[in-house]
């Protein structure tokens, strides 16, 4: 009895076209490409759908066939003598003949990678990014603003005068030193961006003219400092970037395609200038500023107002979504204790 197939040596890509012969207890290759060997001393691998299947010898060659059924054909006519195939393997095959049982394992599979996507990604990634030094986030974002000139920012136009104001007013923000990271004000033309601040993993926050110039007063745009800096001591650029790095590690476990993952490295710079925070970070952001109000003397009326310029100010209601995205704003200036409308 034999099967048609190819043999690989292991050592050469490529295959030779034989036949492999099963009797009488022993196996062998026509022509004699290899030894010889009794049955028992043969790997064959389990069916697995309309894959090939292998006969791997002692000596570490290895038998390809496309006929899955002639060789279980052939095994089950050896009496004795025939090699034990992993049992896990043929449960596998079993469940996998039966189409209820497969939907129902893809339906699991599925539910269980959204549910880890949504809820345990984010964990995960937040007490590792709390358990990071700064200086990790300071070499992911190490580049960030110098892309973001080329690509969106252009200098400020504010006069020298202004921009030292806001500095002054911006180190009267800080936390303290032993936070872990050196913060800086950078002021910039937001171009797109319009009227907006944001923050960077290496702890720069960036401040557009149009923000200072929609301010009406160095109040407002201290409690918006204070959000940015809320970002900053959350670690939430740097709990994105995990999550999604995570994302594209489990994918390619999942699907067996690592050039996801390596695109994902490729493509960092752009994610950072492509990152939403979700509501809840924003909301943990607006809590950290929130909390600080008193101790710096600012009104909580401040906060609500610029938040409502802020929206009243794009298009249509449209938001340009850069390095943050700022959803239910009447949900965030109630979280003040202030009254909002609905938006």
């Amino acid at each position: 009895m034999r099967i048609e197939g190819q043999w690989f040596d292991g050592r050469r890509a490529a295959g030779q076209s034989c036949s492999l012969w099963l009797g009488q207890g022993r196996a062998r290759l026509e022509p004699p490409l290899c030894a010889g060997c009794a049955l028992a001393d043969l790997a064959v691998s389990a069916p697995l759908g309309n894959t090939p299947r292998y006969v791997t010898f002692p000596d570490g060659s290895l038998f390809e066939t496309a006929d899955s059924a002639a060789l279980d054909a052939m095994l089950a006519m050896q009496a004795g003598g025939a090699p034990a195939q992993d049992r896990l393997q043929q449960q596998v095959h079993l469940l996998e003949s039966r189409w209820p049982v497969a939907l129902l394992c893809l339906a699991l599979l599925a539910a269980s990678l959204w549910l880890f996507t949504v809820r345990g990604m984010p964990l995960l990634a937040e007490t590792v990014a709390l358990r990071l030094p700064p200086a990790v986030s300071n070499y992911i974002g190490r580049d960030s603003l110098a892309m973001l000139d080329r690509l969106v920012l252009q200098p400020s136009r504010l006069p020298a005068e202004r921009q030292q104001q806001l500095q002054a007013l911006f180190g009267g923000l800080l936390p303290p030193a032993d936070a872990g990271f050196t913060f800086r004000l950078e002021c910039r033309s937001g171009g797109k961006a319009g009227a907006n601040a944001f923050a960077l993993p290496d702890a720069t926050i960036v401040v557009t003219d149009e923000l200072v110039a929609l301010a009406q007063s160095d109040q407002e745009i201290a409690v918006v400092l204070l959000h940015e800096i809320g970002h900053v001591q959350h670690r939430h650029l740097l709990r994105l970037l995990l999550q999604q790095a995570g994302v594209a590690a489990m994918l390619a476990a999942v699907t067996g395609d690592i050039t996801g993952a390596s695109e994902f490295v490729l493509a960092m710079p752009g994610l950072l200038a492509q990152a939403q925070y979700s509501q809840a970070m924003e909301l943990e952001a607006d809590r950290y500023a929130s909390e600080r109000l008193g101790q710096h003397g600012l009104p909580a009326a401040a906060f609500g107002a610029i938040l409502q310029r802020l929206e009243a100010s794009r298009p249509g209601g449209r938001e340009w979504r850069y390095l943050s995205s700022h959803p239910q704003t009447a949900e965030r200036i109630r979280a003040f204790g202030l009254p909002g409308e609905d938006s």
